[in-house]
């Protein structure tokens, strides 16, 4: 999970970078919301494709199990360990609470919202349901709804300006978006980068109503103006409100003008920005998990190991013994995202020491430390008692599975 929420951040900040610099202040509204969706999914779910998967072009080594010298599998059920510490524990509680409220408050406004449809006075103006409402000089909308005073209905005809604002807001289907990062807000609450997303988002679906205001009204001042004399309405977030982020910013957006070249400009390098980072993510991804699967340890020169003999080697406190203490010492890695099953061969030598081991499983650094781990404790439980073959203590190889199932 730590991993992950890594590659999202990684992805965020340089998406964000991007439209700060190139798109924020371009008057090209439409693709900047689609940039910002787009970069805003595509950052959740880039991490979950399995790049090394598909580019790889590594065979498969085949697994041969020796008959006789193998020790029976071993199964660590990470569910079953105490490795986690109890601040880890209160981290999790924690962000629980957390998804837990926004999912609340959520699901909160939304009923508000339909509430305020269903006892609201519903009227049909060009095509689209107005829900009049008690508040004087409000107006806000959500989905295929408009919600305005009685007052500004009655003078709809003076209000053309806050009509085709609100209008705008339904025809681009902007709530879709308002839900989709509200949602997202649940799972990532704790994230400052879901924020400043949801800020470019919504106050972009500003500019594009402004856009569509002015494109039909010339009296700018006019516009600035009425967007002064409305109040704000802090009833819901869901909604999306005629001057909501009313700022000197959007202020200036309105009356700015961007040539079609810096526009086209403006949209290839972040286009080619996008497909760079994509790039970047996908290629490191390749490099980790195309690493030949075998890590090769302590080899050395002896004669050769003999495999069908007569008495085989075992651990010295036994085989159940010897996979029980592997067990209960194994520290386990956070950064270990998945379940892993390694294959250790090694040789047992005539003194009944271990040697020449190879791991197979091992395709990332997590794992090489991990696969380190287990043939260190297998050394520090001891000398074996070695193989016999024709009366005579000989070297003999050894394979064993041991695999991870995390909680």
């Amino acid at each position: 999970m730590i991993l992950y929420l890594t590659q999202v951040t990684f992805l965020w900040l340089t998406f964000g970078i991007i439209y700060y610099f190139l798109l924020r202040n371009k008057t090209m509204y439409g693709f900047n919301r689609w940039y910002l969706l787009v970069t805003f999914l595509g950052s959740l779910l880039l991490p979950l494709i399995p790049f090394g998967r598909i580019f790889s072009t590594s065979e498969i080594i085949p697994v041969f199990v020796l008959a006789e010298n193998q020790l029976n599998d071993l199964v660590i059920n990470t569910s079953e360990t105490e490795h986690a510490t109890d601040w880890q524990a209160l981290l999790k509680i924690i962000i629980i609470i957390g998804m837990t409220f926004f999912a609340l408050r959520f699901m909160v406004n939304l009923v508000k919202v339909l509430k305020l449809i269903r006892q609201s006075e519903k009227v049909i103006y060009e095509g689209i349901i107005i829900c009049i409402t008690d508040d004087k000089d409000q107006v806000f909308s959500f989905g295929n709804t408009i919600f305005m005073s009685k007052n500004m209905f009655d003078n709809i005809e003076d209000n053309q300006d806050v009509w085709l604002h609100e209008k705008a807001h339904i025809q681009q289907f902007h709530t879709l978006d308002i839900v989709l990062t509200e949602s997202c807000k649940i799972l990532f609450w704790f994230h400052p980068l879901v924020y400043l997303y949801e800020q470019y988002i919504r106050i972009n679906h500003e500019y594009q109503a402004d856009e569509v205001v002015l494109k039909q009204k010339t009296d700018i001042k006019a516009y600035q103006h009425k967007l002064l004399n409305c109040i704000e309405n802090k009833t819901n977030y869901l909604t999306s409100n005629f001057n909501f982020n009313l700022t000197k910013k959007r202020f200036i957006m309105m009356k700015t003008k961007t040539n079609p070249q810096a526009k086209m400009m403006a949209k290839l390098l972040a286009v080619f920005g996008m497909a760079a980072t994509v790039t970047f993510v996908a290629c490191s991804d390749k490099k980790e998990k195309s690493e030949v699967p075998y890590v090769y340890i302590d080899a050395q020169a002896f004669d050769e190991p003999i495999e069908n003999v007569d008495v085989k080697a075992i651990p010295p406190s036994g085989e159940q013994a010897f996979r029980n203490n592997i067990a209960k010492k194994l520290k386990i890695s956070e950064a270990l995202e998945a379940d892993v099953s390694f294959i250790f061969r090694f040789i047992v030598e005539k003194d009944g020491s271990l040697s020449n081991f190879e791991v197979e499983g091992a395709v990332d650094e997590t794992h090489h430390q991990l696969s380190q781990q287990v043939i260190d404790l297998m050394k520090a439980e001891g000398d074996w008692k070695p193989a016999e073959y024709q009366g005579e203590i000989v070297r003999s190889p050894f394979v064993w599975r041991l695999t991870l199932q995390l909680k």
